[in-house]
């Protein structure tokens, strides 16, 4: 997510993503906090389910595309503004 396109990405483009029926998974990935956040569904009937990734050592399967995203490979050379490596919880 960029700065100047996070508000946008995060409401009018996911509302027009969530009627395209072929979409399985929406990945929103920080960049200024460790932050992975992942609505994905079944298929084109199903709800969305939100899950996310706040620390380091976690990951998480994104079933649809048959692959795991782990937040220590996402962020591994990031270091953020504030120095710390994970949201705080």
């Amino acid at each position: 997510l960029s700065f100047s396109t996070e508000t946008y990405d995060r409401t009018k483009k996911w509302i027009l993503y969530q009627q395209i029926p072929s979409l399985r998974a929406y990945v929103l990935i920080s960049q200024d906090q460790l932050l992975i956040e992942i609505f994905e569904r079944k298929d084109e009937n199903s709800d969305w389910v939100y899950r996310s990734l706040t620390h380091r050592e976690q990951s998480l399967p994104v079933d649809c595309l048959g692959i795991e995203l782990s937040a220590s490979e996402i962020y591994r050379r990031v270091e953020f503004p504030d120095g710390t490596a994970s949201i705080e919880s």
